[in-house]
């Protein structure tokens, strides 16, 4: 019942009303569930008080993606991380959304939402071979995508050059798009559905 009323406050943008039920509800023992505390992000958000949207507890799926939404229309890349990497199991539309509360002054922030992905198992690790590092990009957003191409730049070690394979013809103009304003050169390839970063470009990345 608690949660459906504040779903009903929340869609009339009566945030203050929410609030105090949920105050309410917590002095009589009543823990909101993930579909409450979901309901309660929404009306702060909806109300235009984000940060006292950013600021509520994440309880479950539901609850992280309304926190996420926040962080995107409030440009939280640090919170939208937070989230991510306080859940065992994100799915791939939350790390989507969460990439794309990253601008490019926060890509390192992108990189740490895509190895969430990579920990959850959603995206492979990449792979090392005797002269390159291949970075599997091809189900990403763009966002997501220029995490996992800086991150995979921050792993590269002793390799040549990054590989990243896009797949999609609709990626991969769009990622060569966001890495050139970051100011990172691509190398040439004959691979129609790959991007190369040479290795000059992957050092001035590479932490490991």
């Amino acid at each position: 019942l608690v949660a459906a009323a504040l779903e009903a406050l929340a869609e009339a943008r009566r945030h203050d009303d929410a609030a105090e039920l949920a105050r309410d509800a917590a002095r009589r023992g009543i823990g909101l569930d993930d579909r409450g505390a979901a309901a309660l992000v929404r009306a702060s958000r909806r109300s235009g008080d984000w940060q006292g949207a950013l600021d509520l507890p994440v309880v479950g799926p539901l609850s992280a993606h309304a926190a996420v939404e926040a962080c995107r229309a409030g440009a939280d890349a640090d919170r939208a991380v937070q989230i991510v990497e306080g859940l065992e199991a994100p799915s791939p539309a939350l790390l989507a959304d969460a990439a794309a509360a990253c601008d490019d002054a926060h890509v390192e922030a992108a990189a740490r939402i895509w190895r969430a992905g990579v920990q959850a198992g959603l995206y492979p690790t990449p792979a090392r071979g005797d002269d390159v590092l291949t970075v599997d990009a091809h189900a990403m957003t763009a966002p997501l995508a220029v995490g996992a191409v800086v991150g995979a730049l921050q792993e590269c070690g002793d390799a040549q050059a990054v590989v990243v394979l896009t797949g999609d013809e609709d990626l991969k103009p769009q990622l060569r798009s966001r890495l050139e304003a970051l100011g990172i050169e691509l190398g040439a390839t004959a691979n129609a559905g790959a991007l190369v970063v040479p290795g000059a470009e992957a050092r001035g990345f590479c932490t490991s």
